[in-house]
């Protein structure tokens, strides 16, 4: 029995070492003793125990009092353990321990029986493995963080990751990383593709089926419309992916939602073109003012230079009345200057007041024909209203009125000028007639332009008529004409306001 004890405590293919009941070793078998680079004599010799080469932190041998075995993985460190600093072998090591005690029949500690083997190797490998499950846990965080961040910017950034195969010619659009939107053939895609930006795809689609290493790049106007009516507009920014031989296998990039980039640059266009012909028409504008105004200046001042010479009564006559004439227009055209400025800015008050419209109607056509009577024209104001009580501005209406009678005056020599009104709709209808000399087709579009330049000839010379139309607008109506040339004029004005009291003429 001793034999084979021996024989199995010295061949074991693990340490094995004997304690007696105080620790001290009393038996190691060869691998123990190379293990801990610890001879058998030099161990007895110097009494190394159990506690030196563990700490009492870890184990103490009146432990098995109330324990039956020991188990444990030590780090055992030569640097600090004062019995081990004299050995051959440096740093720490793994070790992977288990102690047996031995007791008598009367249950008294004879010794302990340990076995043993050196981990460090194992122990650093799972170390190593530790560390390397840790990095890799990191790295997916921050790859999973980074593709999370890549589908909430795809999500509301209006962009998508598109891919192209050279080999199956499908392009492929992305709304998350991984998971296909939409899967779209050559035909489709161009079928999708406003007529003005297909040449822009097949560009793109041809740089791409001969794999150009290089990047593809177009702005595509599609058919497909956006709520508003607006057309999508997309932009695609594809590069070559280039296998180790150098061949591009296929492109991937993003697409991007340009829509609003381009509604906003057209809407810019138009701006700018509509302020380059808001100042095509002030210089228009300063041009005919300078030339309406410089006329009458103009003959003003050489009447004045006239009574400087020799001259009889008669022609000083005519010098005063040339000179009254044009100062008179010349003020007139500076008050109408003056007052469209003052409705450029909105600073013409608007006074809405109920007002016997009926009442006032027939004086006002009185006041505008007044002074341009001329023999063979009959000059008419229907009146059917005996009370028309309306919420107006009857001053500035009175001043409307008053401009295009003035006109129908002007420019009727025969037949009539006529001028009536009604209340239908919630709305003062004011109706002005004339058999003058009309207005030709080709100028009619313009006769509410500014000093425009057919309108010498015509009824729209002036301001007054811009006037008017500006008024009417800012009262909340409009303005509308009808004529033809050699055969008269119709002038409707609208107002939209409230009545409080309406009576009919029994009489009329």
């Amino acid at each position: 029995v001793m034999h084979r004890y021996q024989a199995v405590f010295n061949n074991a293919m693990v340490d094995m070492v004997y304690y007696d009941n105080e620790g001290r070793i009393v038996r190691m078998n060869s691998r123990a003793q190379n293990t801990f680079k610890m001879p058998i004599d030099e161990v007895k010799t110097e009494g190394v125990r159990l506690s030196d080469i563990l700490s009492p932190d870890d184990f103490d041998i009146s432990d098995f009092a109330h324990r039956d075995r020991f188990y444990a993985t030590l780090f055992i460190d030569y640097s600090k353990e004062k019995q081990l600093q004299s050995r051959k072998r440096e740093g720490s090591m793994a070790y992977e321990l288990q102690l047996v005690p031995v007791f008598s029949n009367s249950h008294q500690l004879l010794g302990v029986f340990g076995t043993g083997r050196e981990v460090t190797e194992v122990a650093h490998n799972f170390q190593r493995a530790q560390e390397g499950v840790r990095q890799l846990r990191h790295t997916m965080k921050e790859l999973t963080d980074n593709i999370d961040n890549i589908n909430y910017a795809l999500q509301v950034g209006g962009v998508r990751m598109v891919a192209y195969s050279p080999d199956t010619h499908m392009l492929t659009i992305n709304h998350r990383m991984h998971e296909a939107q939409y899967i779209l053939t050559q035909q489709r895609c161009i079928n999708l593709t406003d007529p003005d930006s297909v040449h822009h795809v097949m560009r793109a689609y041809r740089m791409m089926d001969r794999r150009k290493n290089t990047a593809v790049a177009c702005e595509v106007r599609s058919i497909l419309r956006l709520p508003g009516g607006k057309n999508l507009w997309l932009q695609l920014l594809l590069f070559p992916n280039v296998a180790d031989d150098g061949t591009v296998t296929a492109y991937s990039g993003i697409c991007r939602d340009t829509t609003e980039i381009k509604h906003t640059e057209r809407m810019l266009q138009l701006e700018s073109e509509k302020a380059q012909e808001v100042e095509q028409v002030k210089i228009k504008f300063l041009h005919n003012m300078c030339y309406e105004i410089r006329t009458p200046l103009d003959t003003v001042v050489k009447s004045a230079e006239k009574f400087e010479v020799n001259h009889s009564p008669e022609e000083e006559e005519q010098y005063i009345s040339d000179i009254k004439t044009n100062s008179t227009y010349l003020l007139g055209l500076i008050n109408d200057i003056l007052f469209l400025s003052r409705l450029d800015a909105k600073m013409v008050e608007i006074n809405i007041e109920p007002t016997d419209f009926a009442q006032t109607f027939e004086s006002r056509c009185e006041q505008a024909w007044a002074n341009g009577r001329q023999e063979g024209v009959k000059y008419v104001a229907e009146n059917q209203f005996s009370h028309l009580v309306v919420n107006i501005d009857e001053n500035n209406i009175g001043r409307i009125m008053h401009q295009i009678v003035e006109n129908s005056v002007k420019y009727t020599t025969q037949g009539y000028v006529k001028a009536h009104y009604d209340y239908i709709g919630g709305r003062l209808i004011i109706v002005v007639e004339d058999t003058g000399e009309g207005i030709p087709a080709d100028k009619l579009p313009h006769i509410f332009e500014r000093f425009n330049d057919t309108s010498d000839n015509t009824r729209g010379t002036g301001l007054g008529l811009p006037i008017c139309k500006e008024l009417v607008t800012q009262l909340g109506g409009s303005i509308e004409v009808s004529s033809e040339h050699g055969k008269g004029t119709s002038v409707w004005i609208f107002i939209p306001c409230e009545a409080s009291l309406i009576e009919h003429k029994t009489d009329i």
